[in-house]
């Protein structure tokens, strides 16, 4: 079940739009997306240092930061900004079925 929880938040919860309900901000940069804000380390010491990279893995989204070296998902993302122990909060957690409801879990 576990794993059904991870893959249903990583699947149908945009780490863009998630991201983007913290204020971050993006830019295309090549074949991926950019901000200057990471969910682990916070926003960068100067505007524009594209320090966060966001792309399509194929099946979610992933991202990295060039400062701290962290990387993740949705769900480690909501881990960081949410501050959430485990993984297991962050997939099912009150945000998950308040803020970006899950297909089939409300009515």
């Amino acid at each position: 079940m576990r794993d059904g929880i991870f893959e249903q938040a990583r699947r149908e919860i945009s780490l863009l739009d998630f991201l983007a309900g913290y204020g971050f901000e993006f830019r295309k940069y090549s074949s991926s997306v950019r901000s200057d804000r990471c969910p682990a380390c916070g926003p960068a010491d100067q505007r524009g240092s594209n320090k966060l990279s966001l792309w399509w893995d194929g099946d979610c989204w992933k991202w990295h930061c060039f400062k701290c070296e962290e990387s993740g998902d949705v769900i480690t993302a909501a881990q960081y900004l949410e501050g959430f122990d485990k993984p297991l909060e962050a997939a099912s957690g009150y945000w998950v079925s308040w803020t970006f409801p899950i297909r089939g879990s409300q009515g």
